[in-house]
Formats: structure tokens, sequence, C-alpha cells
């Protein structure tokens, strides 16, 4: 039997997400699941600010993700691919592929904290 997720929208928990926005605020690393409906908003709320910006080359902006402060983390600060094994150890069922969703990260947190 196929299984399908669906990610909502993490602003109004109701659309289904078109896209994770992954951004850098104020040291950290963040993202966030919008509709399609939410991103044009966020768009135009960001728009002069984007406008005053500057463009870093994607090679050099992938440098910073995957370095982040020197964890070597893409993610900042957990591993994918060890979320999904601790994930599977325990029976939840999670995606090989993509993000990881965020309640299995909360999860994972709260059994390896410490």
């Amino acid at each position: 039997m196929a299984k399908k997720t669906i990610i909502l929208d993490d602003l109004d928990g109701t659309s289904e997400a078109a896209e994770t926005i992954l951004f850098l605020y104020d040291g950290e690393y963040r993202e966030i699941d919008l509709s399609a409906e939410n991103i044009e908003k966020l768009g135009k709320a960001l728009a002069k600010y984007i406008a005053a910006s500057r463009v870093v080359p994607a090679k050099e902006a992938q440098r910073r993700i995957t370095t982040d402060a020197g964890s070597g983390l893409a993610y900042g600060d957990y591993d994918p691919a060890a979320v999904r094994t601790w994930a599977r150890e325990n029976g939840i069922e999670v995606p090989d592929k993509g993000r990881v969703p965020e309640m299995v990260v909360t999860r994972w947190r709260q059994a390896t904290a410490g």
C-alpha cells in the first residue's frame, strides 16, 4: 500500500505546503513550510529587504550552510541520517529522502538529550 505524506503550511496549518523555505536570521538557520499563497506574502513582506540585499553566489551559500559554524551539518543541530536511523529503530515511519518531519526531530531531540 502506497502512502503519501502531506506537509501542511506551518503558518496557517490548513493549506498544503508548496515549498520549504530555508533562511538565516539572527545567526540561526531556520526553515518553514509554506503554501504558494504564503510564499507570495513572504516575498511581498521581504521585497524592500531583498532589493537592498546582496546576492551570495550559490557555491558560497552552500559552503556556509554545510559548515554551519563548524558543525559540518547542513541542518545545523542534527544529522538527518542519524534521526532517520533512530526513528526506524523506534518504529517511527520516516521518508528516505527530503525533509525529516519536525515531529520526528523533536522526538529524537527529547530521546537523545542529556
